[in-house]
Order: structure tokens, then C-alpha cells, then sequence
């Protein structure tokens, strides 16, 4: 599937025929939905919808800032995902502005993490389908 002008949906209830992809790439959407309510059902629910979109060859390519030991317990549930997963460590990019930093900023990892997670061919197919 190609998709050429932007859709809005829910991640974690996606309008797309199972299998329609052959990589999702997430910049910040599943780090979004860990600081809102009930985030760990909601997180659950967007990568079980990831799963069943991608096709049995697909990548899920999410780049975030949390660190691996909080986002590998969502992403390493045997159950109900079968996909292969490396993590990659990259610098933040910087610039030179006058701008103050604050303490939190200043406290703050200066890498993002990439997290490769592909599917298995021939592995688990995902539960949910949708209507």
C-alpha cells in the first residue's frame, strides 16, 4: 500500500486491512501515549495494531527517546508479538543557539533510540482482526 496524502486515525485502533505494510516508521507516538492516561493498555493496544498492519516481512521502526530498559517490556511479549529487535544508540542532534537550557534539559540523555523490530516470516499471525 502507498499512501500518498495523510491520514488521521487512532494507533490504537487503525482503519487498515491487516498486513497493508511494509514498514511503519514512529517518531515520538508511542513515547507520546506512555505520558497519557492509562498508557500502558494504550500502548499495548498501538503495537498490537502495528503488528497486525505490518505484513509477515514488515519493520516497525520506532525512534524515541526512552531508554531500552523502559520501552523492550512493551516491544518483547513472545505472545503476542513474534519479531526480531535491535536497538541503535545515536547522538542527539545539537545546535548553537544562546538559548538557556533548563535543569531538566540539562539532565536529559543526549542519544535517541532506534528500535528495529521486525517480523518473522511465517511467524504468529495477530489476533486481532478487524471488522
Amino acid at each position: 500500500m502507498c499512501i500518498r496524502d495523510s491520514v488521521q486515525m487512532d494507533a490504537r485502533q487503525m482503519d487498515f486491512e491487516s498486513g497493508s505494510f511494509d514498514c511503519i516508521v514512529d517518531k515520538g507516538t508511542l513515547d507520546a501515549i506512555l505520558c497519557g492516561e492509562g498508557s500502558t493498555t494504550s500502548a499495548s493496544k498501538m503495537l498490537s495494531e502495528v503488528y497486525r498492519v505490518l505484513n509477515n516481512k514488515g519493520v516497525y521502526l520506532m525512534i524515541s527517546y526512552g531508554q531500552p530498559e523502559h520501552r523492550l517490556c512493551y516491544l518483547e511479549k513472545p505472545a503476542q508479538f513474534d519479531w526480531s529487535i535491535v536497538t541503535h544508540t545515536i547522538p542527539k542532534p545539537t545546535i548553537n543557539t544562546s538559548l538557556s537550557l533548563s535543569n531538566e534539559d540539562k539532565d536529559s540523555p543526549s542519544v535517541h533510540y532506534i528500535y528495529v523490530c521486525k517480523r518473522n516470516p511465517g511467524g504468529r499471525k495477530p489476533d486481532i482482526q478487524k471488522d
